[in-house]
């Protein structure tokens, strides 16, 4: 699959209302400033929506406020448990190579516990201890970061991996030209890279253009503020640009 897909042409809103076929709409990076109550608000009118808490080597520090301390994480997962909002974590650094068996796998499996999905952050991923750990994993599903382009061999035959094609590696891009079109098994497939209000219209006619296919998506640095919190105005604006029927 390395042909490149282009995105269709400019759907109707009509013809866009209800995408059944776009499953999730995350936005990552819930921080300490993050309001729970807006969260459960957004989540309860928006129940496809899902947030992202990133863990890794910089957790807590005060110039990474997109990287919350672990007490921020474990709070938000107990809330999580509570009230059934949707929160995944995202392991980077050492977290997503314990996870994949260089480092504590333990304390990463004890820290997922409890979230509805768990993804790996890495550049490289061997299958066996992908599997190890998604069979370990008290999660529905794990996820896989692709930087590189998609490859006829990319798909690891593991029913609870999931994909999300991210070249920026959560750094963002301002094109959408580099997705390629989702694979042609049922797999849910993950699209993020650079989208934000402005341009999210154009993600969602890609995912109109491949009706068969499940599709979710994941915004992150084009949901914060110029001094990188989240923003939760900007989140709400997508969710009604996303999900109009409601």
């Amino acid at each position: 699959m390395k042909e490149s897909c282009a995105v269709a042409e400019r759907s109707s809103q009509p013809e866009r209302a209800n995408l059944e076929n776009l499953e999730i709409l995350t936005f990552t990076g819930l921080d300490y400033q993050t309001d729970f109550q807006t969260v459960w608000e957004l989540w309860s009118r928006y129940p496809r929506v899902e947030f992202g808490v990133l863990v890794g080597g910089r957790s807590g520090q005060s110039d990474a406020r997109r990287y919350p301390a672990e007490g921020e994480i474990k709070w938000w997962r107990g809330l999580t448990r509570k009230s059934e909002i949707s929160v995944a974590i995202h392991l980077c650094g050492r977290f997503a190579r314990a996870a994949l068996g260089d480092g504590d796998t333990d304390e990463v499996l004890r820290l997922c516990r409890g979230f509805s999905r768990v993804q790996i952050n890495a550049r490289e991923y061997e299958a066996g201890r992908v599997a190890a750990f998604a069979e370990a994993v008290d999660v529905p599903k794990v996820i896989l970061q692709k930087r590189q382009p998609f490859e006829a061999d990319w798909v690891l035959p593991d029913p609870k991996v999931e994909y999300l094609f991210d070249l920026s590696g959560g750094q963002g891009l301002e094109s959408l030209e580099h997705w390629l079109a989702p694979d042609a098994r049922e797999i849910r497939s993950g699209y993020a890279g650079g989208l934000n209000q402005a341009n999210v219209d154009q993600a969602l006619e890609f995912v109109a253009s491949h009706p068969q296919r499940r599709f979710w998506l994941d915004m992150e640095s084009g949901v914060r503020t110029a001094n990188d919190w989240l923003d939760i105005g900007q989140v709400a604006a997508v969710c009604e640009k996303v999900f109009p029927e409601n």
